[in-house]
């Protein structure tokens, strides 16, 4: 598949939206309105953006015929042992607590209340990985699709009423994935300049709509959901647009390839970092935590992802068999 390099704009940008502006201003009180009610909306999209490309990604790099085997070895391999390592890693600098770390690994933590810090949007996306085959499958028609995107939709939506603890931020993020993954696998063309005017018309209601006070939580959050499909189509759908004025630059693509590590591993290296060193003042503060910081990070998540992907790839060709055997 030819790479998309709006795509890879969309992914890069968003994740330093949250790495370097939402969770940079933890560690210092430099900015204490950097949390606001827009920036609180708008983080909600972000994160719905990165989610709505990896569906996007998922369906349109799928094969017309693939085995679980196949899809096993590309996407779970890929990711999980290296978020099972980062749960690890924020237990070891007191980031998560034991218990929380091990439900985490079993998944428990999306549905006992216990979703840990930061990673429960790896939590989220990875439930939507183990998902995506009975979707690739049913898309070959879309009204098998759409029946089994409102059974599930309806499970979680019962689920949710009869036990609260369930995280309503995988409800938030369900439509954001799977309506990209049919889009990227059978109507990729469906991204076009008068999709996204209808898509930017739509927003600003959907927004509107959002700051209602609403009695019930399940409510709200599928306000949420459509709020935050609605934006991130938006997104992509604008950068899609531009795509032709884009320059293929490395550092972007660099970033892109290292955004996954880079979300992973952020909270400990800010964590650490700041114990080592950390200036008195808050303007010296936020210098130290972009000039040093940051690039450490990206640095760190860049190798990190290299290094994993050279030894996954070896893991990869021993499960799958090599040619001839």
């Amino acid at each position: 598949m030819e790479r998309m390099v709006y795509l890879d704009y969309v992914r890069s940008l968003s994740m330093m939206y949250v790495v370097g502006f939402w969770h940079l201003f933890n560690y210092t009180d430099a900015f204490p309105l950097y949390m606001n009610f827009a920036t609180q909306k708008f983080t909600l999209i972000v994160l719905g953006t990165f989610i709505f490309v990896s569906g996007y990604l998922i369906g349109a790099t799928s094969k017309s015929k693939f085995t679980l085997k196949e899809f096993f070895i590309k996407r779970f391999i890929r990711i999980y042992p290296l978020y099972a390592l980062s749960l690890l890693i924020f237990y070891a600098v007191g980031l998560l607590d034991f218990y929380t770390v091990w439900k985490s690994i079993v998944f428990v933590s999306l549905f006992d209340g216990s979703s840990p810090l930061t990673l429960w949007f790896i939590t989220v996306l990875f439930t939507y990985y183990l998902l995506a085959p009975i979707y690739i499958e049913s898309s070959k028609n879309v009204f098998s699709y759409i029946i089994l995107f409102s059974l599930i939709l309806c499970t979680i939506l019962i689920l949710s009423v009869f036990f609260p603890s369930i995280d309503g931020r995988f409800l938030q993020y369900y439509a954001c994935f799977f309506v990209a993954l049919y889009i990227g696998k059978e109507i990729p063309q469906f991204i076009d300049k008068k999709s996204t005017l209808v898509a930017l018309l739509l927003f600003f209601p959907a927004v509107a709509i959002s700051f209602v006070n609403v009695k019930y939580r399940i409510i709200d959050t599928l306000i949420a959901m459509v709020m935050v499909l609605i934006g991130a189509f938006v997104i992509v759908g604008l950068a899609k647009r531009f795509n032709a004025r884009l320059i293929d630059s490395k550092f972007i693509s660099v970033l892109a390839y290292s955004s996954f590590c880079m979300y992973l591993l952020h909270r400990p290296i800010f964590l650490l970092l700041k114990e080592f060193y950390f200036p008195a003042t808050p303007i010296y503060q936020t210098l130290y935590l972009y000039i040093v910081c940051l690039p450490i990070i990206g640095v760190a998540s860049y190798y990190s992802q290299l290094v994993y992907d050279s030894f996954i790839s070896r893991i990869i060709e021993k499960l799958a068999g090599s040619p001839g055997r």
